[in-house]
């Protein structure tokens, strides 16, 4: 019975340590997956398209469905994508940053600092988008791991109290 509750208890920071470690040891699985969910929401946005009774449908459900169809044979190819074009809208809000902050008149500022490093991470991100979207995944893997163990512990914590309203927050020493 003490055994079921504990495991009742911490199943739910368990698996979350365990999706962190997922995230943490293989991002590229997190992406694909998305691809494949964005791949067959298109093809099924086709179908809904091809069976309706709209004039323009027969064109939406072939754009759909081509497009559904690219995604599932290479899933990856949506985080590309979505890199490349916010690498490339980094990069321009940074060499856009640099030219104004350049116009103050003064040589090197914060501004034209941050600036130019935005610069930089976004034509970094823009030319190898797919390690930039495996370090983010990496470090929210990391993230999830703290916030299963950090949960577990205050399970555990929790349950190493005192029950009743006359010792609200009292550590009970016989069960540490």
């Amino acid at each position: 019975m003490k055994n079921t509750k504990m495991l009742r208890l911490l199943a739910g920071p368990a698996l979350t340590v365990v999706l962190g470690l997922i995230l943490l040891l293989s991002p590229d699985s997190a992406s694909a997956l998305v691809g494949r969910i964005l791949g067959w929401v298109a093809v099924l946005i086709a179908l809904a398209e091809a069976f309706s009774g709209d004039k323009k449908s027969p064109v939406k459900a072939v754009i759909f469905g081509v497009i559904g169809v690219l995604i599932l044979r290479d899933p990856l190819y949506v985080a590309r994508i979505l890199g490349r074009i916010l690498g490339l809208a980094m990069f321009s809000w940074g060499v856009g940053g640099v030219v104004r902050n350049r116009r103050t008149g003064k040589s090197i500022t914060p501004g034209v600092v941050l600036s130019g490093a935005v610069a930089v991470l976004g034509l970094v991100l823009f030319l190898v988008p797919m390690a930039t979207s495996r370090i983010v995944l990496s470090g929210v893997g990391i993230l999830i791991i703290g916030i299963g163990v950090k949960e577990g512990y205050d399970r555990l914590r929790e349950k190493k109290r005192l029950e009743g309203p006359e010792n609200p927050g009292v550590i009970d020493v016989e069960k540490l």
